[in-house]
């Protein structure tokens, strides 16, 4: 949508530039209205900004110190890979994985989860 609408802005106090508008009319307009309230009601400051900036530096170190997160090939990582409670396992909003040796879960929603993968344990 172009840099006016994808600017990110680096003063917190000022929020990142999240909803600060409405996407190009030559090929939004006609989703302005679906699309305001979304834009309006999410409200970014230092608090998400920070947060998620130190969220994001624990994935980089992760990603830097553990190995099984620096496969070469295609081939090593479609042979390590899996998601052993994918499909009817699954809970909603959490994506675990199994890695090699480790298992990565991932929880996108606001509660505690527990997973448990009964081949592992």
């Amino acid at each position: 949508s172009g840099d006016w609408f994808n600017a990110l802005h680096w003063d917190c106090a000022d929020g990142n530039g999240f909803g600060r508008g409405l996407p190009p009319a030559a090929d939004n307009q006609s989703k302005w209205d679906h699309a305001r309230p979304l834009l309006t009601t999410v409200k970014i400051g230092c608090p998400q900004i920070t947060g998620a900036s130190a969220a994001y530096r624990d994935l980089l170190r992760i990603r830097t110190t553990e190995k099984a997160f620096s496969l070469a090939t295609t081939t090593e990582v479609q042979d390590r890979l899996s998601f052993p409670l994918s499909g009817r396992d699954e809970t909603p909003g959490v994506i675990t994985m199994k890695l090699g040796g480790l298992v990565v879960v991932f929880n996108a929603t606001p509660e505690q989860q527990q997973q448990r993968i009964s081949a592992l344990a």
